[in-house]
């Protein structure tokens, strides 16, 4: 049986205030499937970008349970709105 794997694309922008409970979201029900988690930031300015490092440092972490099956990454960098920022996160992770 294949494992199933999910591509998931994250836009943010200052998004520090809600952040924290999204990534805790996807992190909680990684389960047994592969994730390939984005984070694609419009340039904030506010703690978005710290909240990131942190929840990626903890994917990379061996005590995570789930750092086999989750794999996170992080780029930031002005772009055009919402829609922009999705496309260019699934073109960096090109599912």
């Amino acid at each position: 049986m294949t494992q199933a794997r999910f591509a998931i694309v994250i836009p943010t922008f200052q998004a520090d205030g809600w952040l924290d409970q999204a990534l805790n979201s996807i992190f909680s029900q990684v389960g047994r499937h592969a994730v390939r988690l984005h984070l694609q930031d419009g340039g904030s300015t506010d703690t978005t970008l710290e909240i990131a490092q942190r929840w990626r440092a903890l994917s990379e972490s061996r005590a995570n349970p789930f750092s086999q099956r989750l794999t996170m990454t992080i780029e930031s960098a002005p772009d055009r709105g919402l829609y922009d920022a999705v496309l260019s996160g699934f073109e960096t992770i090109d599912p």
